[in-house]
């Protein structure tokens, strides 16, 4: 390289890039013809193997433009070799100095535009594909571009991660494409070829057609934002695949625990087809390949399609039933199966039922909630809302009815026509506190998770829901220990696998205690339909009712002998600690709290989301580990093990605060290089260094860069430590796990950290920096206060050593 360059690059080494600018700006200043000086250097740099060639390809491009715009804004640039720009552009210079290159040679769009489109029809898993496309995404040509050209390609071979590529997460591409795909979809899709063919003259186009819907819904679903009018095809679309699964549930039985009525089915498929006909066409003609003649009759009348108006083929299928059609046609007699099983019936009347949409019944509830005010109170809860099959973010969910049971009365809230008119300062919020936010009260519901995240999505005034403790006892916990500890203390427990497979959840701690499953068949029903049915009153009765019902505390509490349970206030002996010195075993409610202490360098197991909280008792007693939990599982964990061995973190904190409450609690101090000295992961204290060439060289690969266009200096290096092929570090088999690093930031650091375990990759960056700053002086004596920015904080997102 010239003087010139090795001069700059000298300036990234010791990263004093703002010095290398001021070096830029002088030697253009002392130029006699800057133009053919700033090719030949970049001619340079692109055959260079120096580290910095990208940054200085860059910075020169960056500091031409702002000599230019700033100094000589007269100077018209020369004419240059075609080939030489062309290369530039299509092959070597770095994409995200393209714009600034085109406006200092005054590059015209059009020009841009034909050089570009022959790279378009190479393959897509091309590099030169994706550089092309990244060209076009980063000038904003994406609607210079016929649909032929980019888009409908990538739709008809579902080319998902290149069309997000290409939409740029910007609103206008996503109406472009959502606008598109609705009038590819035109009449139901039975146009599709002849759009594709006559009016985007790709001819014979190949694609599937199943894969092709789900890439429709998808998008539809992303970026459709329910807007049926707009784009009616989709929203047909996507009723129709509802259609298909609701068919697959009613005639081969896909929801096991969650089965449908014929009341709830039907209510169901009548609220998407009611008033379209092609989605009532649609209906029967699938009924009739499930060869449900029955079924098709009664949907027929119930839609007002007459025979004459259906397709013919269903018209001469229909002929053909004729003469075997079954006498009787309601759909309580189609092809499914009446359910054999003998259900658990709640002992208690529909008068003890009381539907909450007025003031009046209202205050009738807030008066039963809080009749016995300093006394302990049970209190039954879950919630219920309309199912929406499309698992779109967008879709307005809402929960329709919560329930409350109370030892002889059973509340079923309107939420959705009632509640919401109620003042929230005061007449919601009294609910609330009661409810999750009051000493007295203990909440029993089974499953809490899903319907807490619902509740504070629909009301955020419920905000505690999720974060409540000492109030609330999930039974699915319950449930879940007792089946791994001493499942014979159920009255009704059965060997029976099968048994065991069908019955889940709620219903199958009822048969267990009972001996008969709840009917679970209304879950799914609409929950927006007022007034409900009185199959759905029951329904949510029975869920609700067997939380707190006295037959059901008799026939469990007779058969747990539980020791008594207090406060844990034994603090360890005043010595101090290291991490190394320490071992935990952390909940599966407290995932934060584990990593942090992990980052602390404490050796930490995390119990899994599916794992019983009893497997704690385990890793205690075969690792002398000290056991972290909280609420109801920590007094089952605490009753097995030793005294000052399990121990409750603060509640309701974030989990830095948590986890320095910990290190205090147990006189842990943490030094600098303490930090980070354990995988957030997995645990493992065991790291292999890579250098910065090698991680360089994985990341381009991860992230579908070509060295030719990031890396050209390293195209002929052989990694030391790395093996490209498999991704893993040589000689081992774990494939390194390589998240959080930028385009940005990517040959920042010249030193990473890889577990030895796992394969995931950390280095030292801003975070592992603020974490040896707030974490240095934490010791036994030194208390960390509520507002304090002390603590060990995590950060997922990016890895940091």
């Amino acid at each position: 390289m010239s003087s010139f360059l090795t001069s700059l690059s000298e300036k990234y080494d010791f990263h004093n890039e703002d010095q290398g600018t001021d070096i830029v700006l002088d030697y253009f200043n002392q130029s006699s013809k800057p133009y053919d000086d700033l090719i030949e250097n970049l001619l340079q740099l692109i055959q260079s193997t120096n580290n910095h060639s990208a940054n200085i390809i860059n910075c020169l491009i960056c500091s031409f433009l702002r000599w230019k715009n700033l100094l000589n804004k007269s100077l018209s640039p020369p004419i240059i070799d075609e080939n030489i720009i062309n290369s530039f552009l299509s092959e070597s210079l770095p994409i995200a100095c393209l714009p600034d290159f085109i406006e200092i040679f005054q590059i015209k769009k059009e020009y841009l535009i034909n050089l570009i489109k022959p790279l378009l029809i190479l393959p897509t898993n091309s590099n030169e594909y994706k550089r092309s496309l990244n060209i076009v995404v980063k000038l904003n040509y994406q609607l210079d571009f016929e649909p032929n050209e980019i888009l409908l390609p990538l739709i008809l071979n579902s080319k998902d991660h290149l069309i997000d590529v290409y939409l740029d997460d910007k609103s206008q591409y996503e109406e472009y494409l959502i606008g598109l795909l609705n009038h590819l979809y035109d009449n139901g899709g039975k146009k599709l070829q002849d759009i594709l063919s006559n009016e985007f003259k790709i001819k014979t186009p190949t694609f599937n057609k199943k894969t092709l819907s789900k890439l429709a819904v998808r998008y539809w679903n992303l970026y459709g934002n329910e807007q049926n009018d707009k784009y009616p095809n989709l929203a047909i679309l996507q009723s129709k695949r509802t259609l298909g699964y609701l068919i697959n549930v009613r005639y081969n039985g896909l929801t096991d625990e969650k089965t449908m009525s014929d009341e709830c089915w039907n209510e169901l498929v009548t609220d998407i087809v009611q008033g379209n006909d092609d989605l009532s066409e649609y209906l029967i003609e699938i009924l009739a390949d499930r060869d449900d003649i029955v079924a098709m009759k009664y949907w027929m009348a119930q839609l007002d399609r007459p025979y004459y108006s259906l397709p013919t083929w269903v018209q001469q299928y229909i002929h053909n039933k004729q003469n075997s059609e079954p006498k009787a046609s309601t759909p309580n007699q189609t092809t499914t199966e009446t359910s054999t099983v003998d259900h658990y019936k709640i002992p208690l009347e529909t008068h003890e039922i009381i539907f909450v949409d007025s003031m009046s019944n209202y205050e009738r509830l807030l008066d039963g909630l809080f009749k016995n005010n300093n006394e302990e109170i049970l209190i039954g809860f879950d919630c219920e809302w309309k199912p929406v099959f499309n698992n779109t973010s967008t879709s307005k969910q809402r929960i329709s009815v919560m329930q409350i049971a109370l030892s002889n009365e059973v509340y079923l809230l309107d939420l959705l026509n009632f509640f919401h008119t109620c003042d929230p300062e005061t007449i919601q919020q009294r609910l609330a506190n009661r409810l999750f936010d009051d000493d007295h009260a203990t909440l029993l519901c089974y499953g809490v998770r899903t319907d807490a995240s619902m509740l504070i999505a629909s009301y955020p005034i419920f905000d505690r829901a999720l974060y409540s403790g000492k109030t609330l006892l999930d039974l699915s916990l319950v449930q879940n220990e007792l089946a791994h500890v001493n499942r014979d203390i159920f009255p009704h427990v059965t060997t029976n696998n099968k048994m065991l497979a069908k019955d889940k959840g709620l219903s199958e701690l009822v048969r267990l205690c009972f001996g008969k499953p709840l009917n679970k068949s209304e879950q799914c029903s609409n929950w927006e339909r007022r007034p409900l049915r009185n199959a759905q009153v029951l329904y949510a009765e029975a869920t609700i009712a067997r939380q707190i019902d006295e037959n059901f505390h008799e026939t469990t509490d007779n058969n747990i002998n539980q020791p008594p349970i207090s406060a844990d206030t034994t603090r360890p002996s005043g010595e101090v600690k290291r991490p190394q010195q320490m071992k935990f075993v952390v909940d599966n409610m407290l995932h934060g709290l584990g990593k942090e202490l992990r980052v602390a360098g404490c050796d930490t197991v995390i119990l899994g989301d599916n794992d019983p909280h009893t497997d704690a008792i385990r890793y205690a007693r075969a690792e002398n580990r000290i056991i972290l939990s909280r609420g109801a599982p920590y007094n089952l964990l605490r009753s097995h093990t030793l005294e000052g061995r399990c121990w409750q973190p603060p509640l309701n904190v974030p989990a830095k605060q948590q986890c320095a409450a910990v290190l205090n609690y147990f006189n842990v101090k943490v030094l600098p290089e303490d930090i980070f000295s354990r995988c957030t992961l997995c645990n493992c204290e065991n790291f292999a260094i890579v250098g910065g060439r090698d991680m360089r060289i994985l990341w381009c690969k991860t992230n579908n860069y070509s060295l030719e266009d990031l890396e050209p200096d390293l195209l002929n290096y052989q990694p030391e430590m790395i093996d490209m092929n498999r991704r893993t570090l040589t000689g081992g088999t774990v494939p390194l796990v390589l998240t959080g690093l930028t385009l940005r930031n990517y040959r920042s650091y010249e030193e990473f950290y890889v577990c030895s375990r796992c394969g995931k990759v950390y280095w030292q960056g801003g975070h592992w920096r603020r974490r040896i700053v707030r974490n240095e002086f934490i010791t036994e004596s030194e208390p960390i206060s509520e507002d304090s920015d002390d603590g060990i904080v995590f950060y997922d997102a990016e890895s940091t050593m």
